[in-house]
């Protein structure tokens, strides 16, 4: 499961049950409880929650455990770590990645190029039609699971992690391994 609840730390306040948008928590003998097949991963319970008690998946020893002798490991580093860090930690982070082990370092911007272009390209080849870009993976999984009479409007292009991994492995060849590192919740259900 992505998002998760630390019943220990959850005190029945309701607040997460009141924020989500598609309604994917459910209360059971006071403890809200995300229901992984209604969630399009959002995060908003676990940015929204007093008592801290929503979290997602943490990937990091998974991540740990595709370094091994031999094995190049790229990250796809998200275009928002220039809003979390200070300028000095920015310009440090992909050789801090490096000597880390990983081989290759690059932002996932490459792949939103790319996705962007397509998507114009969609745009511009059929005016007047209804477009949903498929860039975020809440929203497509929000239009799956809730407004399927949309799917034939998104548009069929992979999201910038996606295409960033297919740059990745034309690049570096098709057995390197990727890790996405960034703050979406949605982008661990799609990968």
């Amino acid at each position: 499961q992505v998002v998760f609840t630390n019943k220990a730390q959850c005190r029945d306040c309701y607040r997460c049950v009141r924020v989500c948008p598609v309604k994917a928590i459910r209360m059971h003998d006071g403890q809200a409880n995300v229901v992984e097949d209604r969630c399009i991963g959002c995060g908003t319970c676990v940015r929204e929650c007093p008592q801290r008690a929503k979290s997602f998946r943490n990937d990091v020893d998974r991540t740990a455990r595709l370094f091994a002798p031999g094995v190049m490991v790229a990250a796809s580093l998200a275009p928002s770590f220039a809003g979390v860090f200070p300028k000095w930690q920015q310009r440090r982070l992909a050789s801090g990645l490096r000597r880390l082990g990983f081989g290759y370092v690059a932002e996932t911007a490459i792949g939103a190029y790319y996705v962007a272009r397509q998507t114009a390209a969609l745009v511009k080849g059929h005016p007047g039609s209804t477009c949903i870009c498929t860039s975020c993976p809440a929203v497509v999984r929000y239009v799956e699971r809730y407004r399927p009479n949309l799917l034939p409007s998104l548009a069929p292009v992979v999201s910038p992690m996606l295409a960033h991994a297919k740059h990745i492995r034309e690049r570096s060849g098709e057995n390197v391994r990727i890790v996405f590192i960034g703050p979406c919740v949605a982008k661990k259900f799609e990968a």
